[in-house]
Parts: C-alpha cells; structure tokens; sequence
C-alpha cells in the first residue's frame, strides 16, 4: 500500500527470495524426549496403520508434518498436544537419536509453514477448518470477483451458527496482489484460534466476540501476482524486478482491464490495467489520494463500488456489527499502524475525527505489541474511499490499516512472516479483545425466540469536483445505503446486544430502528440512540408473541456425505411462537437419542450406504418433535488421488520453486532426496541450490481421506554463467 511514500525513490524491488534450504515444517530429528516441555517442540513417529488413523491425527488437531500407512511423523508442541495424542489411541514413540527441534528448522507459525501461500492454498486451509471445527467454524463467500473467483472467509466463534448479538472483529488481507504477507496474518490467526481454544484467553475471545477473516480479498490479481512466482533474477539482496508494465508479480490492482481493452486473464493484462480495490469503497469516493487516470496505481475506478470485489465487501459487511476492523497491508521499512481513516479537510478541519481518542488509545495498544509506530493516517499520507473510511464513515467501526515492516512489498517469508508473527499475534488478540470494549451496548427483555433487527437508512457521500490542489469540493450524499443486523432473543428473555454507535462520525443525532418481532406475533418498532460505548435498556412490552403450537424437527448435512470423511449436521429445528432449547440425536440408528447433543453434530461413517439419522428437539414449553432420515453416504474415492508436479527451472544460488495441484489435502516435500517428507509444506514450496547438479525431487499428498499419492522428478541445477565471458553473437539474418 506505501506506494507514494516508495514508488518515485524505489526503480526496483527486492526479491522475495523463499530460502527454503535448511528451513523447514519439520527438522530432520526429534527432541530429547516425550516429556521435554512445552517450550521444546518434540517429534514423534506415531503407528498409523490405516488411512482412517492417519485422518484422526488431523481430527486431534495435532501437527501431522507426514502422514502416511503405516506410520506418521507429528509435531507436538505443548502438553495439550501430548494429550490429545493420548487421547486418540494410537502408539507413538520419539523419532531414533532424538534432538531438539530448533526454532532455525521449524517454523513458529501456528500453520508449521515455511513459505508464502498460493491462492490453493487459501482455499484448502479454509475449507479444511469449515470441515474440522463445524460448531466454531463457518465458511463464507461474500461472492464472486471479476473473473469468477470466490471470496472466501471464516467466521470464527464459540456456537458459530447461532445468532446471539456478540460483536464482530474484522480482517481482510490482500485487498493490493502483490502484498503477500498482508493474506498470511488472518489465516495464521484463525490456526492459532482453534489450536488454543482451550486456554482461557483463547475460549474468552471465542465466547465473546464472532472472528470474521477474510485473507484474500483481490483473489484474481493475487492469483497473477503469486503465480508468477518470487523473481529468480539476481541474489536474494539484488533488484531484481522492476515495478511497471510486464511485472505481473508485482501487480497491484485488480484484474479490470483497461478502457476500450477487452477482458483476458490476468497475467495477460498489462500491470497498469486494474483498479485499485482500497480506493474503490464509496464513502468520501473520489476524494485526495486518489486518480481518475485507468493506468495510474491508485487508479479509482469509474464509481464507488464499481468493483465487486469491493461491492461484495459492502454487501457482507452492512449486516455485521464490526466494532473494531484491521485491513492490513504492506510495506513499511520499520512498520506501522494507521490508527484513523483520512478526513478532508473540508469535511473535518484539522484531519481529526470525533473518536480520535479511542484511535489514539487502541493503535497506541496495537503499536506496542508489534513494535511499530502508531500514526494518524493522513501522516503518511491522504486516502480517500478505502477499507477503514468504509467501516469507520458508514458504520461506525474503528478501522486500522496494518503496513508489514519489511524492505519490499513481500521480500523474505522468514523476515516478513515468521519473524513479525509473535508481535502480529499479540496485536491481533488485543484487536479481538478490543471490539468487545469499544461496542455500545443494547439491553432488554422479550419473548424468547423474537427476532431482533436494527436498521439505518442513509446516502454515502462523493466528492463532486477537486481544487487545484486535488481537495474534495461538495461531498454531497450520493449512494444509497441500508445497515442491517439481527439477533435472536435466547431462552433467558433477556438480552445484550453489542452494536456500533447510531450516529454516523459527523452526522449527530442519528437513530437505530429497533424491530422486534415474536414468534407468531406482529411487529413492534421504536427508534433507539446510542452513543459509543454506551449502553441504553430499552422496553418491548408490546412485543408479544402469538398462541403456541407444536415444534417442528429439521435438520440438514453441511456437504455431502463421503464414507471415512467427517460429516457435520446441523439442527434448522423450529417452534410456533416460542424457542427450540434442546437437541439430542441419534447417530447410530439405535433409536436412543444419546450420540450427541446441541445444535451441530459430527461423526464418520466408515463405509457407504443408507444410514438412518434421528433428531429429537424440545421447545420451551416442554413440546417434543422428532424426526428420521436416511441419508445415502457415497464411496469412498477410490484409487489414487491426483497429484501433479512442476518445477522451475533454475541455477546454483538462485531460488527454484516448486509446485504441486492435486486435491484437497496436505503436501509434504522431500527436497533433499534423503527419502524423509520434511523439506516443506503446501502446494508450493522454494529452495536454492548452491552446488550444480541432478537433484531428485517428490512431493506427497495425503488427501482429506487419508489416500496418499507420491510424484517424484529429477532437478537440474546449472552452474551460473561466467561473468567474465563474452556472450556469443547471434547468426546474421540471410541477404535477400
């Protein structure tokens, strides 16, 4: 995002050199025991001898570096882990000749990763923890991009499928391609969340507030950007790429392609085709920081919200109330944290706005964990119709924008990642912890089951013209825009709804429009005024529900279901005019409802065909509705799964980058032909070579079924060209 701080002093860019030599998700070696602490990572070798035991160590949670039949390498990093191992039933020893698991092998991320993910790796991870984690886990897509692409992301929370007023703490990434470590915080942090949501800090945040993670935002340039791979040109200290046209790797825009061009693929568009997704949101649209020239990096686009990319961002955040919002970025030599949205001064004199103190305070907080300064943002310098002035302007959310400390837009993984990943850790905690204390607060009482629903109806301003110095003259409210979030009443009849304040900044006086609505009763509206921070007790006495009758017993599977694959149920159980309180289901077709109780329930069924589900739901009133279904479970996949493998090619002391495209599940690397799978992980790996030579190379999948597929090839490194020789001249053309 530092693009006019760095683009006039900077021709060329460092490259983002993936040194994977030596560095990998697993060292080759355990530690000194089973009981070493938790601050000693330990590897062990775990008796797996069949696909269903290879997939219970991923069910644990644990830090499967290598799974396979008959036996598996894990990570274990605490004594929670040890336990779970226990837990799980197999047998397990520490790896022969144990040594320690030092910090230079193993990465600290909660991942184990090593280097930069590819949009496939996104996607898996985030589909993968949907599955794992069913009741703390719900996938989103906010939509398509240009090209197609879906927005994925996470909610994360404690009961996720319920919808019970907690406040909302947002991250989005990768709104700019080429800002590669900008996707890695969320989705780093959401690893982190479940691995630990045990321990109490972890369980409060997840009890409390509902985590939205949306690491990849501008999918299809990011798709160009990362496809093209880090620059193999030069060492991993040299300029080696040049920010212009061709570049796709640093591409910084979305993939919109330029007036009068017709659309491609992205990595076939010039690098100045695009708009700038993080100028595109339509509040203050058009305003100082901007250009409304197409080839420009900072290039608006033609209205606000042109983009779906960012109109999808729009549509999926007007129901949210998102109290606090990080939108992160990079780069800045030392880091930083921008604590408030830009102002026009012709909007807010002076650049201040009306929370400044809670911006100073919560980005000071930020600032500390990290390491980095906290600014104003128009300190660095002005922005108008980004991500923060969207959630701050329009809905009243505290929104910061995060710049990565580093030398480039996405140099060094280990510099930029790894090494930042405690501090961005800890800020990112406090930022959860933080949307709990900076939203307001709304209480009551009503029928149990009554839907709660605050609305606001009000025009986005544009800027109808600049001055000579490129000021936004009469922002005058031009787009329509609705707010709307709900809740539901719970059993108690009481509740406490954390929303962002009424009044919009600058605009006083503002109201919610409470609607409550009762099971079977009519609805009953009242404005409500709520300052930030604030709480205010509202009466709903007329709020009544009608006669009671009978529940209804419903349920629905999340995905299909696939014999040796964990399915998850979820009840969508209703009741007349009052509140569903208890479910209980029977799993195994034994007629007793004792296989698991609340609203989501999981289990594998080991082999294909009919099974018979049942589902017992109780109301309020004490009514009972039970309901059977037979649900068809599908082979298991048989065979091999695919798996193919692509190397670049390369020279001694530059990086070779490895890539592999199968199906959903884990990769493990032998990079060093030592026949151990512990040289990287994911879909796409690095590594540089020193000596020329034949090196051979495999990559193994272990897919979401526990079926492993291996593919291997030969590597050939080349020996660097002599500097002191002369190139050969080429043939002269033929006379004609």
């Amino acid at each position: 995002m530092n693009y006019l701080k760095r683009f006039w002093a900077l021709s060329f860019l460092s490259v983002a050199f993936l040194a994977a030599a030596g560095g990998s998700a697993l060292a080759s070696g355990g530690s000194a025991s089973a009981s070493a602490s938790a601050a000693e990572p330990v590897r062990v070798e775990v008796e797996t001898p069949t696909p269903q035991a290879v997939e219970a160590l991923a069910e644990a949670g644990l830090d499967v570096a290598a799974g396979d039949v008959p036996k598996s390498d894990v990570i274990l990093w605490s004594k929670e882990d040890r336990l779970a191992l226990r837990a799980a039933g197999l047998r397990w020893r520490p790896l022969p000749d144990p040594r320690p698991v030092t910090s230079a092998q193993v990465s600290t991320l909660p991942s184990g990763r090593t280097t930069y993910r590819v949009w496939e790796d996104y996607e898996t991870e985030m589909r993968m923890l949907a599955r794992r984690y069913p009741s703390l886990v719900r996938l989103h897509s906010m939509g398509e991009t240009l090209l197609g692409q879906p927005m994925l992301g996470l909610e994360i929370a404690r009961n996720v499928w319920a919808s019970d007023g907690r406040p909302a703490f947002v991250q989005y990434g990768l709104h700019h391609a080429r800002e590669w470590p900008s996707g890695e915080w969320g989705i780093e942090y959401a690893i982190e969340l479940l691995k630990k949501q045990g321990q109490p800090r972890y369980a409060s945040l997840l009890r409390n507030t509902r985590q939205f993670i949306f690491p990849v935002i501008n999918v299809d340039g990011f798709r160009a950007s990362r496809g093209a791979g880090p620059s193999p040109i030069g060492a991993p200290d040299s300029a080696s790429s040049l920010l212009g046209p061709g570049s796709n790797e640093y591409r910084r825009k979305n993939c919109r392609p330029s007036p009068g061009e017709a659309q491609r693929p992205c990595s076939e568009l010039d690098t100045e085709a695009g708009v700038d997704l993080n100028r595109n949101y339509g509040y203050f649209f058009g305003g100082t920081g901007t250009e409304g020239i197409a080839s420009s990096e900072i290039y608006r686009g033609p209205a606000g919200f042109s983009e779906p990319e960012s109109e999808n961002v729009r549509l999926f955040s007007r129901r949210l109330q998102s109290t606090v919002v990080l939108s992160h970025h990079s780069y800045m030599e030392e880091g930083v944290w921008l604590r408030q949205p830009t102002m026009d001064p012709a909007v807010a004199p002076g650049n201040i706005v009306p929370d400044e103190a809670e911006f100073t305070a919560l980005g000071n907080t930020l600032a500390t964990a990290t390491g980095w300064p906290s600014w104003p943002a128009f300190q660095l310098y002005p922005v108008a119709g980004a991500t923060d002035d969207w959630s701050y302007y329009a809905q009243g959310g505290l929104g910061f924008t995060s710049e990565s400390r580093g030398p480039d837009f996405h140099s060094f993984f280990d510099q930029m990642v790894r090494n930042e990943w405690p501090g961005m850790k800890e800020a990112m905690l406090r930022a959860g912890e933080a949307s709990v204390r900076e939203g307001s607060r709304i209480r009551g009482a009503a029928p149990p089951g009554s839907t709660l629903r605050i609305t606001k109806r009000f025009s986005i301003p544009v800027c109808q013209g600049f001055t000579e110095t490129d000021q936004c003259i009469s922002p005058t409210p031009t787009i329509p825009e609705i707010l709307s979030s709900e809740m539901v009443v719970p059993a108690s009849g009481k509740f406490s709804w954390r929303v962002n304040p009424s009044s919009r900044p600058q605009v006083p006086g503002e109201t919610w429009r409470l609607t409550c609505q009762a099971p079977g009763g009519d609805p009953v509206s009242r404005e409500v005024s709520v300052d930030r921070g604030a709480s205010v007790t509202v009466g709903l006495a007329n709020c009544k529900p009608g006669p009671a009758g009978r529940p209804v017993a419903r349920f629905r599977l999340i995905e299909r279901a696939i014999a040796g694959r964990r399915a998850a149920l979820v009840s969508s159980s209703t009741a007349r005019n009052t509140l569903i309180v208890s479910n209980r289901w029977d799993l195994d077709g034994d007629g007793a409802f004792d296989d698991a109780f609340g609203r989501v329930a999981t289990l594998t069924w080991r082999r294909p065909g009919r099974r018979t589900v049942g589902l017992r739901s109780v109301d309020m009133n004490g009514r009972v509705a039970v309901t059977r279904r037979r649900i068809r479970v599908a082979p298991r996949p048989s065979g091999r799964p695919s798996l193919a493998l692509r190397i670049s090619s390369s020279m001694a002391g530059t990086d070779v980058v490895f890539r592999a495209t199968g199906q959903l599940g884990t990769y493990n690397w032998d990079l060093d032909g030592d026949g151990a799978f512990d040289d990287g992980r994911g879909s796409e790996v690095s590594r540089s070579y020193r000596s020329a030579g034949t090196y051979p190379i495999q990559v193994r999948l272990t897919d979401t079924f526990g079926r492993i597929a291996t593919r291997g090839s030969s590597l050939t490194i080349a020996r660097p060209p002599d500097p002191g020789a002369e190139e050969p001249l080429p043939p002269s053309a033929p006379d004609r």
